[in-house]
């Protein structure tokens, strides 16, 4: 595929608008060039830095751990559902699917909207997957263990579609917006329980930390969000996304 080889000329009123992308000549899509690396947009990109390519999926969203050693990426489209790479050597440590070179193995390679995210000690992480969250257990080398899943209920025929986990700023409680139920609820990180329940509005998006004591949910819907003046552990705000 060339890039950019095409040519609009547009007629309005009296005046004539014309367009073209001769700039490419003849560099095609994926070859590095002088300019950067071309890209199927017409564009050259150009990174400051190195760029490390994950073969097994497209990147959903990510997360530094909190020592700044690795890095944890969702992925989707390429039989595995969860990277780990090491950064101090810029290399995929480990893959995490239902993929049978995945290690360790999970029953669904499905993610959740946003995530994965680290405990602020580090010692778990939590993907969003349908239905709640795999929760993981990370060994000293950064690598993971121990998947668990955290399974929040369905309402009737609502499922639950997972945001990214918040944790409260002693690592003990989960906060998640539940898109598809239409409320945020509180977990206990330690057993999976759910300790609180809210209803914020149409389709909440994200959560956000606020301070120390506060939680904000993003939502997608046109309904307004519940009246609070203040957000607590009580009655988390809730602000609409467009």
């Amino acid at each position: 595929m060339t890039a950019g080889t095409t040519a609009v000329v547009v007629a309005a009123g009296t005046g004539i608008g014309f367009a073209q992308t001769h700039q490419f000549g003849t560099d095609q899509v994926g070859q590095t060039t002088d300019k950067g690396l071309v890209v199927s947009g017409d564009q050259y990109i150009n990174p400051i830095g190195g760029r490390l390519v994950i073969n097994n999926g497209k990147i959903m969203s990510s997360s530094v751990s909190p020592d700044g050693t690795h890095l944890a990426a969702s992925v989707t489209d390429g039989g595995m559902a969860l990277a780990i790479v090491d950064l101090k050597n810029y290399k995929v440590q480990q893959l995490v699917g239902n993929n049978a070179a995945a290690n360790p193995r999970i029953s669904g390679n499905d993610v959740g909207q946003e995530g994965p995210t680290y405990s602020p000690d580090g010692s778990q992480l939590w993907l969003g997957q349908a239905d709640g969250y795999r929760k993981f257990t990370v060994n000293p080398d950064g690598s993971l263990a121990n998947p668990t899943f955290i399974r929040i209920a369905q309402d009737g025929p609502k499922r639950a579609l997972v945001g990214e986990a918040v944790f409260s700023p002693d690592g003990s409680t989960v906060y998640s917006a539940v898109n598809g139920q239409n409320r945020v609820v509180a977990i206990n990180a330690a057993t999976g329980a759910i300790e609180q329940s809210w209803a914020v509005g149409n389709a909440p998006r994200d959560m956000v930390k606020v301070g120390t004591s506060s939680t904000s949910a993003t939502r997608a819907g046109g309904r307004r969000c519940p009246a609070s003046p203040r957000s607590t552990r009580t009655t988390p705000r809730c602000w609409p996304t467009r």
